[in-house]
């Protein structure tokens, strides 16, 4: 060979008398080997090229270079033609058939296999034989031959520039001389000493960038090293990747950096690996004396913009972090060095070089988050179906999300690691801050930063800077004034660390984390030592003592009491959930036998036989860590924090005290008059009074007695009860047969003042009920004017007869819910990804039971082993259903103070399958009278189940949307209930489901009946219409008639559909007539088994309907007017009744003056009503002002504004009179609500009546 030209009639030509062309293909460790189809693929390429060169006259053999074996096969022999190697045919095979596919000449392929090489070569080994060659040429050591074999590789790189150039008759190749002076006048330069130093003495080695490290345990966390990214394992992140190389070609310098564990070193050497036209020296050592040694290194090794030198430091604080500044500066002298670095976060500021590197940050992201979860499941690593909840749960910090996936230790070591360091290192300022800050968030607090300062006794800067140096290595944060963790996880594992190596002691630190700690964080706190290192219970019993007596404070006090007993009931719901384990209570059964425990009596219903086993192992236990603490401090002691407190820190107190009692000397010492309570207890509304007494009265009779009478006693209640409630006429407590009775009466006047007068009339009573602590039952009526029972004739409301057994304060309600779910915790729940893997398969399995069943139900005939096969399925769906339960997210959230928790929630989903797999099958084989309430279950409740599954499953977690299969059953679902509704309600048979499933494909049967039954509703339903219409017309009344589908329909609802029916009338008394013949031709022609809502009947005049005319026919027929609205679109814009409309206006506020007036003569009217008398009197004016501008530019009956004249001066006459509350207008008025009629409320709906006369029938409407 002569010379060696690149890019000339191949990637590379050997030429010389018997020459070669050459083309090298690469392949990267982690493809893995060639496959046989594409070496074929090169060798016809090169087939084509050689057939050319040999047209041209170009001599010379052709040879294929790979870098990777070919689907195991190492072909090694340089000289020997591919044909002549056994081993080979599999290729020559692969080569003659991709010919005959291309239709090329086979017979001259074939030939060209008799001439071709193929050579494996892999780049490792090329370069180690190419160094190793100069070495024993110039008797050089390894290390100084490095830089003559970069020296070649610059020489054929600038030569296959040159040859970039069309023509070949200048094209450029390295001959023997050529190469001959290359490496003489190198090796008369180079020092084999300098290059060797560094090597020898361990400081650094080159990079192997060629040998894959397969490592089973890498994605549960370790170190990455080069050979992982040679194997492909850590998770590509070209952007990141991108940047350090970007940094690299601009400025030589590349810091990546990052907390620990985020996955710096991955980046790092990635970028290496996609450099690797330099040669990477990794330093293992850098102490200030191993400077030297690699820099001069780097200046022997004479380095070139072709063939760069490159040093990697995989965490600068391997070393005095002044070694990486010394190399930083030493280099930017020497061209061509690269410098590659990765940094925890914190080590930065220590760096004087910054300025000069670039750096690049690195956080997780979800690509790489889907990435290590998909590894870890290939692994066995982790039971976790998807990414998300980790991903979000670890607040993007790499190794709180591996550890979260795989609960390893990998983040523990980390942790312990970076504490030793800073404990050799002596940075005990950093230390005592992370013992303070991460055992604080360990346990839900956070400390205010001058308080941290004070307790330290540091100043501003030694604080900045150790507070700088934990905050960039994502140790410790700062959210404006309050010092945080970063992630619970971390703080959990700084605080165990930092307490292995004492001092400080745990307790110490939780003495001085409670003494720094706000009051709202207390009670977290406590709980959190207390569940986690339950066997410092004592000494912290003496802390907490200790810390409620130094602050002096009710609400302190309450929040220990408060984790005092949540720690308490920890050690319950233990021993519940062994009962229940023990009593192989399903998971999904657990929530309810729990609350049923908490009931403390259990209703006589048929539980379940595991249940009623369970329950009598799960009784309410002694508050034992509470009570000691309250022998430790003494009632009186209690009490005197109470006195001196405020209302809610005394209500705090109280509700933490329920079951402990408070004897003689502690009641007498709260009771003292001229305390911080008693002043607030004589000033409170009477609402924050009842919570205050329904709390004391659930710790003893005896406490709420005191604070009653503190109060300023019972007359006192009754009067504030008063000024609260304008309505209330009348309120006392009475004696019934040895039951003591809070009773009152409340007067209501108008809708507009009390809107929904059941649901206030509830409220007073728990309010009156709670101020009179002696009371055990309430007796509290809503009154019309003249003592008349609210309600329309029959139906009365307004009346409450509440029981105290009934009645728990917020406090109780909200202990009862926490103890719900610590229980339900300790009993075992599971995270929302498990969750959803079950869910998802059973949603699947379940869709598919529905589908047969209904198929098999419908079409009356299935096979025996077809029903066993269905029974099996069945089971196996209730089994895994049963071992669902509902995600707890946190509780000692729910904890803080004034925090609202969340009830145990009732499992929708579960309570759907339960539906389908085990109600739906027995009851669809249950007589035909059960069909109505199948029917009703299956289209409202099992539907609504269904859809609050998919709405309520935290779907976002998996990235997915509800599975389809839901939407499907609430089809069946839809379809089923139709076919059970006209079973149950219309003139469907169960032979003729089965024909009509029969009559088509089974895959359709259940939609083909649901089909026929709703045509047939539907029918049905228009041929009563008409035969309703046909019958009117017979009587002379006309209707038109309007339906629509109900948009949500009850169950119930058969049709579903609502109607509206409009009467042509000329007169009031015409219509009158039409619409009582209506209402009884209605209730015989359009009788519907089922219920029906409401059915719209209205007049038209001019073909518009009169909304205050409008009636809503029920049972009984109401006002209209709401419901019309409703109809706008088909029916149209009702006529203008402005006569009506004022008469309307004008006789309700004279209704509400004559109600004010009764409630005025039995007590004084409160400013509210006192406001609301003037706006009706405002709005009387306004009424009788538009009706005379009416009669000035209109002939209106004169006679209406007489009446409406005469009736004013009637009530404003009953301010002054002594007449009757029950010969009032507004007690006339109400008595017409149950008595047949009155003479006042006929004159009304005559009044009325001449209005619309006038209005609508005195001419054409406008």
């Amino acid at each position: 060979m002569d010379a060696v030209v690149p890019e000339g009639f191949e990637d590379l030509s050997c030429e010389g008398s018997d020459g070669w062309h050459v083309q090298v293909k690469s392949r990267q460790a982690r493809v893995g080997d060639f496959a046989i189809s594409d070496v074929a693929e090169h060798l016809l390429a090169l087939f084509t090229q050689h057939a050319a060169r040999i047209a041209a006259g170009v001599s010379g053999r052709p040879v294929l270079v790979v870098e990777r074996a070919i689907d195991g096969l190492v072909l090694a022999e340089w000289d020997i033609a591919l044909s002549a190697q056994p081993e080979a045919a599999r290729i020559i095979e692969a080569v003659l058939a991709l010919a005959r596919r291309r239709e090329q000449n086979e017979d001259a392929v074939r030939e060209f296999c008799r001439q071709v090489t193929v050579f494996v070569l892999p780049w490792t080994t090329a370069a180690d034989e190419a160094r190793d060659a100069i070495a024993r040429r110039f008797s050089l050591v390894p290390a100084a031959a490095d830089p003559i074999v970069r020296a070649f590789r610059d020489e054929v790189a600038a030569s296959a520039d040159v040859n970039t150039s069309p023509s070949i008759v200048d094209r450029r190749g390295i001959d023997r001389t050529r190469a001959e002076s290359i490496a003489t006048a190198l090796v008369g330069v180079l020092d084999n000493a300098t290059l060797e130093r560094a090597l020898a003495t361990g400081a650094c080695e080159p990079v192997d960038f060629d040998t894959p490290l397969a490592s089973n345990g890498f994605y549960e966390g370790m170190d990455v090293q080069p050979g992982h990214v040679v194997a492909g394992l850590p998770t590509p992140r070209p952007s990141l990747t991108g940047e350090v190389v970007t940094g690299l070609d601009r400025r030589g310098r590349v810091l990546v950096t990052g907390p620990s564990g985020v996955g710096k070193s991955t980046v790092m050497w990635a970028a290496a690996y996609s450099t690797r036209h330099a040669l990477w020296y990794r330093v293992r050592r850098l102490q200030d004396e191993d400077v030297a040694a690699i820099v001069d290194l780097a200046s022997a090794s004479m380095p070139s913009s072709r063939s760069p030198i490159g040093f990697i430091v995989d965490g600068v604080a391997v070393g005095p972090t002044q070694a990486w500044d010394s190399l930083v500066r030493a280099f930017a002298g020497i061209p061509h060095v690269l410098l590659l670095g990765s940094a925890r976060t914190e080590d930065l500021l220590t760096l004087r070089t910054l300025p000069e590197c670039d750096t690049t940050d690195v956080v997780l992201d979800e690509e790489v988050a889907a990435h290590i979860h998909a590894a870890l499941v290939r692994s066995g690593a982790t039971t976790a179906t998807h990414w998300r909840e980790a991903y979000e749960d670890a607040a993007g910090l790499t190794l709180e999300y591996t550890h979260l996936l795989t609960r390893g230790r990998r983040l523990s070591d980390v942790i312990t690691e970076q504490v030793r360091r800073r404990v050799s290192e002596g940075r005990e300022t950093e230390l005592r801050l992370v013992a303070l800050v991460a055992t604080a968030h360990r346990w839900s607090a956070n400390l205010d930063i001058r308080d941290v300062q004070r307790h330290l006794h540091l100043g501003d800067p030694e604080l900045r800077e150790a507070l700088a140096r934990l905050r960039s290595e994502h140790l410790v944060d700062a959210l404006g004034t309050r010092l945080v963790g970063l992630h619970q996880l971390r703080s959990v594992a700084l605080s165990d660390a930092v307490h292995t190596v004492p001092p400080p002691v745990l307790i110490e630190t939780v003495r001085d984390v409670l003494a720094l700690l706000d009051e709202p964080q207390l009670r977290p706190f406590v709980v959190g030592v207390l569940r986690d290192v339950p066997q410092i219970a004592g000494e912290l019993l003496t802390v907490l003592a200790h810390e409620v007596e130094r602050r002096s404070d009710a609400r302190c006090l309450a929040s220990v009491l408060d984790a005092l007993r949540i720690a308490d009931f920890r050690a319950t719901a233990q021993s519940w959930a062994r009962s229940l384990e023990a009593n192989a209570v399903a998971p999904a059964q657990r929530a309810i036998t729990i609350q049923l425990a908490l009931m403390g009596s259990h209703p006589q219903i048929g539980l379940r036989p595991e249940i009623e086993s369970a329950l009598p192992g799960m009784a309410l236990e002694p508050l034992a860590l509470r009570d000691e603490f309250l022998d430790m401090i003494g009632n009186l002691r209690v009490s005197r924090f109470a006195a001196g407190a405020n209302l809610p820190g005394a209500m705090a107190v109280f509700g933490a005290l329920a079951g402990r009692q408070l004897e003689a000397p502690a009641l007498t010492e709260l009771g003292r008059a001229n305390t911080a309570l008693a002043e607030c207890l004589q000033k409170a509304s009477a609402d924050d009074l009842a919570e205050v007494l329904a709390v004391a009265r659930e710790v003893s009779l005896e406490l709420a007695t005191t604070i009653l009478e503190m109060s300023g006693g019972r007359q006192s209640v009754f009067d504030r009860l008063l000024d609260s409630t304008p309505g209330l006429v009348e309120v006392a407590e009475h004696s019934r047969g040895g039951v003591r009775v809070a009773y009152a009466r409340i007067l209501h006047v108008s809708d507009v003042v009390n809107p929904e007068p059941d649901d206030s009339n509830r409220a007073f009573a728990r309010r009156l009920l709670r101020c009179l602590p002696a009371c055990d039952k309430a007796d509290v009526q809503t009154l019309l004017p003249g003592d008349v029972p609210l309600g329309f004739r029959d139906h009365v409301i307004g009346v409450s007869t509440l029981e105290r057994r009934y009645d728990h304060s917020d406090s109780a309600v909200q202990w009862t819910r926490v103890r719900a779910q610590i229980a339900a915790s300790a009993a075992g729940t599971i995270d929302h990804t498990t969750r959803l893997a079950t869910v998802t398969e059973l949603v699947g399995d379940t869709a598919r039971f529905l589908d047969d069943l209904t198929l098999l139900w419908c079409v009356s005939q299935g096979r025996p082993d077809e029903e066993r096969e269905l029974e099996a399925r069945r089971t196996s769906i209730r089994e895994r259903a049963d071992t669902l339960t509902v995600p707890i997210d946190r509780i000692e959230v729910t904890l803080r103070p004034g925090a609202q928790v969340p009830n145990l929630d009732n499992d929708h989903f579960h309570s759907f399958i339960q539906g389908v797999v085990d109600n739906l099958p027995g009851r669809l084989q249950g007589p035909a009278d059960g069909w109505p309430s199948l029917a009703a279950f299956t289209g409202d409740t099992l539907r609504r189940d269904g859809l609050r599954a998919a709405q309520l499953e935290r779907w976002d977690l998996v990235d997915s949307d509800p599975p389809g299969e839901l939407q499907a059953m609430d089809q069946q679902l839809s379809d089923l209930h139709a076919v059970l509704a006209e079973l149950a309600w219309g003139q469907l048979q169960p032979r003729a489901v089965a024909g009509i499933a029969r009559s088509g494909p089974y895959t359709t049967a259940l939609r083909r009946a649901a089909g026929a039954a709703r045509e047939m509703v539907s029918r049905r339903t228009g041929l009563m219409l008409d035969g309703l219409k046909e019958l009117a017309g017979s009587l002379g009344i006309e209707l038109v008639i309007w339906t629509r589908d109900l948009e949500k329909p009850d169950a119930v609802y058969w049709p579903p559909t609502e109607v509206a029916i409009g009467v042509p009338a000329t007169s009031p008394e015409a219509w009158m007539t039409a619409a009582e013949a209506l209402r009884e031709l209605i209730e015989a022609e359009y009788a519907v088994r089922a219920a029906r809502p409401p059915i719209l009947i209205t007049p038209l005049v001019g073909d518009r309907p009169v909304r205050q005319a409008a009636v809503a026919l029920q049972t009984t027929a109401f006002p209209g007017a709401d419901l019309l609205a409703t109809w706008s679109d088909q029916i149209g814009r009702p006529a203008p009744t402005p006569l009506t409309d004022c008469v309307i206006d004008a006789h309700g506020a004279l209704e509400s003056l004559s109600g004010l007036h009764v409630l005025a003569r039995r007590r004084s009217l409160a400013p509210d009503l006192a406001a609301y008398r003037d706006s009706e009197h405002a709005r009387l004016r306004m009424a009788m002002d538009r009706l005379a501008d009416l009669s000035r530019s209109a002939d209106t009956p004169g006679d209406i504004q007489a009446y409406l004249a005469d009736l004013e001066v009637r009530v404003l006459a009953e301010d002054q009179d002594a007449k009757a509350p029950a010969d009032t207008l507004a007690g006339r008025i109400a008595a017409s609500m149950t008595l047949a009629s009155t003479t006042e409320a006929n004159e009304r709906i005559g009044l009325i009546f001449e209005s619309l006369r006038w209005d609508l029938w005195r001419g054409s409407i406008a």
